[in-house]
């Protein structure tokens, strides 16, 4: 396993203990797939050190025939849709890596090193934590980082 990270119950986080400035990362790769319909979810711009939802950028990664990717802003435990979802064109697989940057009110989604869609949004301007979660335990990632842009 090495490195590897998974969730011991259902919504884990691995959470970045620094908070980096508002222009940032985050990245993971896909180790073992989580279950059919299952998501990843990095995190940015997180206001909390914490599990605590209260104001932060989510990108869920779905595990379904076409991985559905979504953007949302989360304030005050709400969640907002920003754009139409995404799907990439074919399944989840372990080994495959997932990132999102964003720079100023622009947040760009990547996989395997490249660029897939941007979403443009300025609710959330702050610096703040990163972070990566699978929601549930069979999901692992490895390689997790990021931090200033």
């Amino acid at each position: 396993i090495g490195n590897q990270c998974g969730a011991a119950t259902q919504n884990n986080m691995a959470i970045w203990g620094t908070s980096f400035a508002a222009n940032q990362e985050v990245y993971l790769d896909i180790a073992v797939v989580p279950g059919a319909s299952q998501q990843f979810q990095l995190i940015l711009r997180s206001e909390s050190g914490t599990a605590t939802r209260t104001k932060s950028y989510y990108i869920r990664f779905v595990n379904d025939a076409t991985m559905t990717i979504q953007v949302l802003s989360v304030i005050a435990a709400v969640e907002t849709n920003i754009g139409a979802q995404f799907n990439y064109g074919s399944a989840m697989v372990g080994g495959m890596q997932i990132g999102v940057r964003i720079s100023g009110s622009t947040i760009s989604v990547w996989v395997n090193g490249v660029q897939q869609f941007t979403r443009t949004d300025s609710s959330i301007t702050a610096a703040g934590f990163i972070a990566a979660t699978p929601t549930d335990e069979v999901g692992r990632i490895d390689n997790f980082g990021g931090g200033a842009l």
